[in-house]
């Protein structure tokens, strides 16, 4: 299944409570049900005003249809094309 990062502008998002956060997560979570197996949630980054999440999709139309339902923005959606990440091996 292909991997999308979507890119969404969120003013202060960097600054929100924990309290917050847990209502973002359990309308994830229901989002995640909702679209099931059409796309999955991987993950999100946080930054001082963006959110960058990360699914597994069909295809655009199911990452952003994903997305928009969790009742966040929905601005940039990339198809990601290749993905690597530092191993521990590569430290020495």
């Amino acid at each position: 299944m292909p991997r999308f990062l979507i890119e969404r502008y969120v003013e202060g998002i960097g600054n929100l409570t924990d309290e917050q956060w847990k209502e973002i997560h359990r309308r994830s979570g229901a989002a995640a049900k909702r679209m099931a197996p059409h796309s999955a949630w991987v993950g999100s980054y946080v930054t001082q005003d963006y959110l960058y999440c990360i699914f597994d999709a069909e295809d655009e139309g199911w990452a952003r249809a994903h997305a928009e339902s969790e009742g966040f923005p929905c601005g940039r959606v990339l198809e990601v094309k290749d993905e690597f990440r530092a191993r521990a091996e590569d430290d020495g």
